[in-house]
């Protein structure tokens, strides 16, 4: 279909360019808000509970997307590798995911861990160097060592500001008080 658009409908590219910019932003939008409610939440309830209701009510939000695809005709096949691939998605990279960076939000504020998610990019490049044997370019080298300069100058930065609230940030991370 993609291609259909971009063959008919001049400018097609930059207009979908624009869509899926607009996306990662809402998305970002999105993520930091949940961190922000989270962080809060996480102030009265503990990490795996908080994590579980989200997990469910996230599921639940996803009822009615997937009820339209099975009723416009796309069903999913249930191969072991489908299975498989759907539960290692399900328990590794979300449930444990989440109840990590929940882990994270209990302990430290939500600016402050937002800082380490810059580092995913990079993980994911080196990981699809490493397992998938993509060729390692300057771009990601270069891509890398700046992910990781910022990330250095901005714990740098959190370790210097003056104590508030009687927290010691010598060591560049809040405790809730």
């Amino acid at each position: 279909m993609g291609g259909i658009i971009l063959g008919v409908v001049p400018n097609a590219y930059v207009v979908l360019l624009i869509a899926g910019d607009l996306l990662l932003v809402l998305s970002g939008l999105a993520y930091a808000s949940y961190s922000l409610i989270g962080r809060e939440v996480l102030g009265r309830y503990p990490a795996l509970p908080v994590t579980a209701w989200s997990i469910l009510w996230g599921a639940a939000a996803m009822v009615p997307l997937a009820a339209a695809e099975w009723i416009a005709g796309h069903r999913p096949r249930f191969t072991p590798v489908a299975v498989a691939g759907t539960l290692y998605l399900a328990v590794v990279m979300t449930a444990l995911g989440y109840a990590a960076w929940n882990y994270a939000l209990e302990r430290v504020e939500a600016p402050r861990a937002a800082i380490f998610l810059n580092i995913q990019p990079l993980l994911g490049a080196l990981l699809g160097v490493w397992w998938l044997g993509e060729p390692l370019t300057a771009f990601m080298v270069a891509g890398g060592a700046l992910i990781l300069l910022g990330v250095h100058l901005a714990v740098r930065a959190g370790r210097r500001e003056s104590p508030r609230n009687g927290i010691d940030r010598r060591d560049g991370l809040e405790s809730s008080p």
